[in-house]
C-alpha cells in the first residue's frame, strides 16, 4: 500500500484494507465449503508459497515436502468447516501443515529399518572380508576334522 502522508488516513486505509482481505477470505473460504474448485485453487494459490516453507523446514526434501503439503491441504478442505475465523486462517492453515509434517517424519522413522549394523549391500570391502572370513572358517573345520581322525 502506498504511503500517504495523512496517517490517520493511511491508517484508516490499512484497516479498510484488511476488512476487505478479511470479507475476501471468508468468501474463498464459503466457495471451499460449497465445493468449488475455483475457490480450493484460490486459496490453495494464497498459501502455498509460505507453506510449502514451512513444510520444507520440517521435511528439508523437496519431493516429500511437497508430498505433505499437498495431504496438509487435503487435510484443510476436509476440516474446513470447523475454521470460525477467530484467528488467523493463515496459523490455522499452518498448524495442519506443521502437523502433517511431523506425522510424516513420525512415520519414516518408523518405517525406517536401522541400517547402522548392515552393511552396504554394494560394498566389495564387505563381501571381500565375507568370504574370506568364510574361507577360514572352512578351513578350521577341516583342521578340526584332521585332528579328530588323527586321534
Amino acid at each position: 500500500m502506498a504511503n500517504i502522508g495523512n496517517p490517520l488516513l493511511s491508517f484508516a486505509l490499512g484497516k479498510y484494507w484488511k476488512l476487505e482481505q478479511q470479507d475476501n477470505l471468508k468468501r474463498i473460504v464459503e466457495g471451499c465449503l460449497k465445493g468449488e474448485r475455483r475457490s480450493q485453487e484460490r486459496l490453495f494459490s494464497m498459501f502455498y508459497g509460505k507453506m510449502m516453507a514451512v513444510s520444507m523446514r520440517y521435511i528439508g526434501e523437496r519431493d516429500s515436502a511437497q508430498e505433505v503439503l499437498q495431504v496438509s491441504f487435503l487435510k484443510v478442505f476436509d476440516k474446513l468447516e470447523h475454521f470460525d475465523f477467530t484467528g488467523s486462517l493463515e496459523g490455522w492453515i499452518r498448524r495442519i501443515v506443521s502437523n502433517t509434517a511431523i506425522d510424516h517424519i513420525r512415520k519414516a522413522k518408523k518405517d525406517t529399518i536401522n541400517t547402522t549394523d548392515m552393511p552396504s549391500l554394494t560394498s566389495r570391502f564387505y563381501w571381500r572380508v565375507k568370504k574370506e572370513e568364510e574361507q577360514k572358517n572352512l578351513k578350521i573345520q577341516r583342521i578340526k576334522k584332521l585332528k579328530a581322525e588323527i586321534i
